[in-house]
């Protein structure tokens, strides 16, 4: 595997979690797109395990991230950086970023969640505009019917390189919204 193609991959993977989205469709998708607009403007801890396997083989990467409503802090390479965004700011990141997917949404049950009543959103979706390579993802989130937030995300990424292998990036990512603090720099 090439260095390019490796680092495009992470490229692709990066992106689709900043966006944390895909696209509005029938109304389906409403409680998935009502979640994630509300989410742009609270307070959270997001903590996302990405796990890939590539033809140079299978590695595993933790992000956190933590926005704090006029503020989101990333941790990179042990230290955070903080990068000034607003809840509008973040909400206009998740509109532009479903202009970019073809996408079909359905309910997938309940669960229970920490003692929260969740209900599962299951959708597929489909890129081929988010460069360098073809995207196609299934993506499950659970949202709190209590606060209408996201409660946790799945997703398995497919990207399909330009000789037509398929690399797969699995993504587990978890929410927190209590005693959510920003962090010290």
């Amino acid at each position: 595997m090439s260095k390019y193609f490796a680092s495009s991959i992470m490229a692709c993977v990066a992106e689709i979690l900043v966006q944390t989205t895909l696209p509005a469709c029938a109304d389906a998708c409403d409680p998935y797109v009502a979640a994630m607009v509300k989410l742009a403007h609270t307070p959270h801890l997001k903590e996302t395990t990405i796990g890939a396997q590539t033809g140079g083989g299978h590695f595993d990467l933790v992000t956190k991230t933590i926005f704090m409503g006029d503020a989101f802090y990333e941790l990179r390479k042990g230290a955070w950086k903080k990068t000034a965004r607003s809840g509008d700011q973040q909400e206009e990141i998740f509109h532009k970023a479903q202009s970019r997917y073809t996408v079909s949404c359905h309910s997938d049950g309940t669960e229970m969640i920490d003692g929260d009543i969740a209900d599962i959103v299951s959708t597929q979706g489909a890129s081929s505009t988010v460069p360098p390579e073809p995207i196609a993802t299934d993506h499950r989130i659970w949202i709190s019917r209590q606060s209408g937030l996201p409660l946790k995300e799945e997703d398995r990424i497919s990207i399909t390189n330009p000789g037509g292998d398929v690399s797969s990036v699995e993504t587990t990512v978890k929410y927190e919204y209590n005693d959510v603090h920003a962090p010290e720099m």
